[in-house]
């Protein structure tokens, strides 16, 4: 790349990845008190992270072994599942995330494609609208039912949905899945949607906030 274009591309760790994404979902919700507790989920592809701060400080930091698109092609594979392969996929995603440790006063955000999803379609957003996203707050009882409703549909009828961005409906469910089980396991009523993470991280790392 920086023999065709000129630019020089960073490979950032796993650590600084978590530290970046961590500071730019709680932006649009730090305030001055630097004791702010803040526990922000990231649901990837192949893994899931929980980061865990005060105000903007990183004090700590899982990465689970279970991302939507892992699950879905491990377990997932049939569209829509089978009753056998939800529970298998429930059963997998409790044992992974059994010994998460839980920070019961910190507020809880999501960032990523499955929460921004949830929160375009349960606001029946017909173009995406970030000022709109950000903020949103998703219940789990609303996380359940959107987790029952597509478990019986197909691909083809999740990605009928206008909220759904091409190559997420095949893994929205296992997402969701995800999303209900650790909030459950966290004894989560609800989270915070958040539009911003990494690359909102990086600029504020580029401008020194």
């Amino acid at each position: 790349v920086r023999q065709r274009v000129g630019i020089n591309v960073e490979l950032i760790s796993g650590e600084e990845e978590a530290t970046l994404t961590y500071a730019g979902a709680v932006s649009a919700f730090v305030t001055d008190d630097e004791q702010d507790e803040f526990l922000v989920l990231d649901i990837g592809g192949g893994s899931t992270e929980l980061t865990y701060g005060h105000g903007l400080s990183v004090k700590s930091k899982v990465s689970l072994d279970v991302g939507c698109v892992r699950l879905t092609e491990r377990v997932l594979r049939r569209s829509p599942p089978t009753v056998e392969a939800l529970h298998a996929a429930q059963s997998l995603i409790r044992h992974l995330i059994s010994k998460i440790e839980k920070h019961p006063t910190a507020t809880m955000i999501g960032v990523a494609g499955t929460l921004t999803t949830l929160a375009a379609i349960d606001l029946n957003l017909k173009r995406f609208d970030p000022d709109k996203v950000g903020g949103h707050v998703l219940s789990l009882e609303k996380v359940k039912s959107f987790s029952q409703k597509f478990s019986r549909m197909t691909v083809d009828e999740i990605a009928s949905y206008p909220q759904v961005i091409a190559g997420r409906a095949d893994v929205l469910l296992a997402g969701i899945m995800i999303l209900v089980e650790i909030m459950e396991t966290l004894g989560a009523n609800e989270i915070i949607v958040s539009e911003r993470g990494l690359r909102y991280g990086l600029a504020m790392r580029e401008v020194g906030s």
